[in-house]
C-alpha cells in the first residue's frame, strides 16, 4: 500500500518539477508557452496572446513552450538542455538522500515508490530525445501543432520547414516514407496549402506522401490517403490513380465511420466516378456525423472548418451538375 501511495505522490511531485524545468529552459531560451494545463485550467497561445479555456480535471501539469516556425534541430536542443538540466536537479537527491530513506523501515517502501516515476520519467526521455531515430521528435512536432489547433489556431497558422519533411532528410535518422507522425505533418501541411490555394505547397506535400515509391496501403497510415485523394480527384485530377488509390483504401474508408473518411470517399464518389448518387449518400451521412457530439468533440475546429469546406465543395459540383439540389 505504501508503495502505491508514494508512487502517486512522486508521479505528482517529479511532474511538477519536470513541467517547472520545461518552462525555466524554454523561458531561457526565448521560447513561448504555446499550450500550459493547470488542473481545470487550460492556457493556449492565439497568436500573439494566451487565451483562457475550460478542460476537465487533470492533476497533472503539462506544459509547451515553443515559437511558430521553430525547427526540429531546435526543438530537439531545447528537450536535451531540459532533461539534462532534470537530471542534475535530481542526481544529488538520489546520491544522497535516496539511499538513506529506503533504510527507514516504517516507510522504505514509501520511498520506493516515490522515487520510481522519475526513474521510469528520466529512462523514456533519455530514449526518446538522444535516440538517433527522429520519428520521437516528429511526433513531439505534431503533438505541438495538434495543441495549437485544439487551442483554436487554424490551419493556416501552422508553419513547416519543408526541409526537415524530406524523406532524404529524414532517412539519416532511420524514418522511412511511411511515418505516422510523418503522414500527419504531411497532411496539416495539405490542408493548410489547400485553404490558401497554394498548388505548390500542395505539391510539395503530396510528393512528399510519394516520394520515391507509392504508398503501401495499410490501416494505419490512412491519414496519408486523404490528401492524396482530394489531390489526385479535385486539384489535379487523375481518375486512373485516383481509382487505384481508392481501391487501395477502399475497405478501410468504408469500414471508418469519421467524417473525414466518409467525405473522402464522397469525393471519389462525385469527382472521379461521377456517381452523384452515391456522393449523395455518403454526403448525407457527413452532415449526420456533424450532429454527433461523440464525432465532433474529437475534432478541433479547425478539422471541422476544413470538413465543412470540403462538403460544400461536393455540394457545389453537384448542384452545378445538376443532379439535385441542397
Amino acid at each position: 500500500m505504501l508503495l502505491f501511495v508514494g508512487l502517486l505522490v512522486g508521479s505528482w511531485v517529479f511532474m511538477v518539477l519536470f513541467t517547472l524545468c520545461l518552462f525555466i529552459v524554454g523561458y531561457f531560451l526565448n521560447l513561448k508557452i504555446q499550450d500550459l494545463k493547470l488542473f481545470v485550467l487550460r492556457y493556449s497561445r492565439r497568436g500573439d496572446e494566451l487565451v483562457k479555456l475550460n478542460m476537465s480535471f487533470n492533476p497533472y501539469p503539462q506544459i509547451i513552450m515553443g515559437n511558430r516556425g521553430q525547427t526540429l534541430k531546435e526543438e530537439l536542443k531545447y528537450w536535451k538542455i531540459s532533461l539534462t538540466a532534470y537530471i542534475i536537479l535530481l542526481a544529488p537527491v538520489f546520491i544522497f538522500v535516496f539511499p538513506k530513506l529506503l533504510k527507514m523501515e516504517e516507510v522504505g517502501n514509501f520511498w520506493m515508490g516515490f522515487f520510481i516515476f522519475p526513474i521510469i520519467l528520466v529512462g523514456v526521455s533519455i530514449y526518446t530525445v538522444f535516440n538517433t531515430a527522429r520519428n520521437g521528435v516528429l511526433f513531439r512536432k505534431l503533438k505541438t501543432y495538434v495543441a495549437y489547433l485544439e487551442g483554436g489556431a487554424k490551419f493556416e497558422d501552422l508553419e513547416y520547414d519543408e526541409k526537415e519533411l524530406m524523406l532524404d532528410e529524414n532517412k539519416k535518422h532511420g524514418e522511412d516514407n511511411a511515418s505516422f507522425p510523418r503522414q500527419l505533418l504531411l497532411t496539416m501541411m495539405y490542408n493548410k496549402a489547400f485553404l490558401q490555394n497554394d498548388r505548390e505547397k500542395m505539391k510539395f506535400a503530396v510528393d512528399r506522401l510519394t516520394e520515391n515509391k507509392p504508398i503501401v496501403f495499410r490501416d494505419a497510415f490512412l491519414p496519408g490517403y486523404l490528401p492524396l485523394l482530394i489531390q489526385y480527384c479535385i486539384v489535379d485530377p487523375q481518375p486512373q490513380l485516383a481509382s487505384t488509390l481508392y481501391k487501395e483504401a477502399e475497405k478501410a474508408l468504408i469500414n471508418d465511420n469519421d467524417i473525414n473518411t466518409k467525405r473522402t470517399i464522397a469525393i471519389y464518389k462525385c469527382f472521379t466516378e461521377k456517381n452523384y448518387q452515391e456522393a449523395k449518400s455518403y454526403l448525407e451521412n457527413v452532415k449526420n456525423l456533424f450532429l454527433d457530439t461523440r464525432q465532433t468533440k474529437r475534432f478541433t475546429q479547425a478539422e471541422l472548418d476544413f470538413e465543412k469546406t470540403m462538403v460544400a465543395i461536393v455540394e457545389k459540383e453537384i448542384k452545378e451538375a445538376g443532379y439535385y439540389d441542397f
